[in-house]
């Protein structure tokens, strides 16, 4: 199990035997080079711990824990967590700030605990297993690492697949296996003679909002944004930066630079071969700005043809978000300069920075039709329905709740599609997005739909890429958007603040006014999305129809070679259409590495080692 995760630490092993427990782990040291391999102990050796990931807040907490009575034996972020155990119990996760997962034995109570950071930026999986060796759980960072038990189940759940036809990924608690389980963001698991118990410890649609002018909330915002970084600096070795032309990027990069004396920072990006446009440009201006040590490559067809299988063999689960490639090239290349990258995920989630999120600005037409009984609903339904554009389409648009225009409009695959291509109906991602987004009834339309994204796309999608690819070169990956204390204070905010006359991330780009170049600030939101056309006309679609038609995927039964014949010959110059192509062939990718090839101990060579 271990050393099929040996990319995630090939600094150092370690195992844990006793009574009924076994823990194993690899490390990728960052802190506390030469003290911190695990397991690591408490004082009497009552209690052991494995973990993945940084407590940032690690200097602190231990200062605290000294003043308690505590004696630590190294200067490692993993010892302020067996001493916080010691002192807070369970809560302890409370006082982590960080990005973790970990699993504690506690020989004392017989009990093994376990949890995961309060975002999800660190994964874990698990599973009950009942083999020779009796009723068991096993638990891992990665599900391949689970696979190398020949008593792990394998059974395929047809519901995740809906799940990934519709959203490009499989929500949480859910995994693209039957009976393997993600531990949600914010979670943590009890494991004693009394069975399995998870529970919620972080409750962030719980935030009391805020009515801030905006002259308040920036003020409020640059220290908040600025610790952050600060503490994500803190590390034994060089950190280095992802750096594109977007406002995360760059804000990260920008306090990175101006809260850490003596920062002589590396800074990373990518651009695509056949790509309309290239963000390369915008980054090398931020990087002469701050003085950066600025690399960056270009991504070629080859390149794509290489690392596609690695990609998918890395994230365990089908995920059809094509910037998982190009994210595991400029891990590459910073890994050859550094071993810890900051990056800018979660600015959108927090900032209202897609496009998507004016759906909930609840327009006079919306709240008035929202407002109708039900038989005027139906009427101005019916109306609506007698228009194909203008007045209709907003009729149409505003009579649908927010939460369902947000499922629909994003659905890659849509119902009638989904039954075409594999005989079957129904999908579970639009509860997901309704169960998230009645969690949190008492915030604004713009908010809830954010809270809908960070636990969903953020938490499925954006933070296993970040961490698979990172991970995958033994390169750390930190998210400083992603500090707890951030995201509480962001989900207070009114929305007012974050979309302003059309303008998102308002509020966070009113607060780097002064340090970022103003064509920075003024840029409208751009993807950082692959050019799945050019890749495809480069050869990969011939090797997707090879692959899609072939009698082993036929055999599965998922695929209507008729669908599958019609949507190949579509329009390339359709994202649409190139996404959907990208998502089968990603999805047949998985079955080849996972399901037809067992435990998927190596990753294949290339895509001519799948045919």
């Amino acid at each position: 199990m271990a050393d099929v995760i040996f990319h995630r630490g090939p600094d150092a092993e370690g195992y844990y035997y006793a009574d009924a427990v076994g823990l194993g782990s690899r490390r990728l040291s960052i802190i506390d080079l030469a003290g911190g391999n695990m397991p690591v102990y408490n004082e009497d050796g009552s209690i052991a711990i494995v973990f993945n990931g940084e407590i940032y807040g690690y200097v602190e907490l231990r200062e605290e824990l000294v003043r308690r009575g505590h004696r630590f034996a190294t200067r490692s972020d993993t010892e302020t967590i067996v001493h916080a155990y010691e002192e807070f119990g369970e809560r302890c996760v409370e006082y982590l700030t960080g990005m973790f997962a970990f699993a504690l034995w506690d020989s004392r109570k017989h009990q093994l605990f376990i949890a995961r950071d309060r975002a999800g930026e660190k994964p874990l999986f698990y599973a009950r297993v009942n083999g020779a060796a009796g009723d068991r759980l096993i638990f891992a960072s990665e599900i391949k690492a689970l696979l190398q038990d020949p008593d792990c189940p394998r059974q395929v759940d047809e519901t995740a697949l809906a799940e990934y036809l519709t959203a490009l990924y499989i929500s949480y608690p859910r995994s693209i296996y039957k009976h393997i389980a993600k531990l949600p963001p914010g979670s943590w698991m009890r494991v004693s003679a009394a069975g399995v118990h998870v529970e919620r410890y972080w409750f962030p649609e719980r935030v009391q909002p805020r009515r801030l002018a905006l002259d308040e909330a920036v003020e409020d915002l640059r220290p908040l944004l600025a610790d952050a970084v600060r503490l994500q600096m803190r590390s034994d070795v060089p950190v280095g930066a992802f750096l594109s032309a977007g406002m995360d990027s760059t804000s990260v990069v920008a306090y990175a630079v101006k809260t850490t004396a003596g920062a002589h920072m590396k800074t990373f990006a990518v651009g695509f071969e056949g790509a309309e446009w290239d963000e390369r440009e915008g980054a090398r201006q931020v990087a002469q700005i701050y003085e950066t040590e600025h690399y960056d490559i270009t991504l070629t067809y080859a390149d794509v043809w290489k690392l596609l299988p690695r990609a998918v063999w890395l994230l365990d689960e089908p995920m059809g978000d094509g910037s998982t490639v190009p994210l595991l090239a400029v891990a590459g290349l910073a890994r050859q300069h550094v071993k810890v990258v900051l990056a800018g995920a979660g600015g959108d989630e927090l900032f209202a920075g897609y496009p998507r999120y004016r759906a909930g600005q609840q327009p006079a037409l919306r709240r008035t039709l929202q407002a109708l009984p039900p038989a005027l609903k139906q009427a101005a339904e019916r109306a609506g329905g007698l228009y194909s554009a203008g007045f209709g389409h907003r009729v149409r648009v505003a009579l649908r709740g927010v939460d369902t225009e947000y499922y629909e409009d994003g659905m890659w695959f849509s119902e009638k599609e989904r039954l075409a291509l594999t005989g079957r109906n129904g999908s579970p991602y639009r509860d997901v997005v309704a169960k998230h987004y009645a969690r949190w009834p008492g915030a604004d339309p713009v908010n809830r739909l954010m809270f809908v994204d960070m636990n969903t796309y953020l938490s499925d999608d954006l933070l296993p890429m970040t961490d698979r690819t990172s991970m995958g070169v033994s390169l750390e990956g930190r998210l400083p958007f992603l500090d707890h204390r951030l995201i509480e204070w962001a989900m207070a905010l009114p929305s007012e603040l974050k979309i302003k006359d059309g303008t998102s991330k308002y509020v966070l780009r009113r607060a780097m006014e002064g340090l970022l170049p103003p064509e920075i600030l003024s840029r409208p939101k751009r993807g950082f999305g692959p050019p799945f056309g050019a890749w495809l006309r480069h050869g990969l679609l011939d090797f997707t129809r090879q692959l899609l038609l072939s009698p082993a995927a036929q055999a599965r039964g998922l695929y209507n070679p008729d669908f599958v014949k019609t949507l190949l010959a579509g329009n390339l110059a359709d994202h649409r259409v190139t996404q959907q192509i990208w998502m089968l062939l990603v999805l047949e990718l998985w079955f080849r590495i996972y399901a037809d090839g067992g435990t998927a101990a190596t990753a294949p060579e290339s895509l001519s080692d799948l045919i």
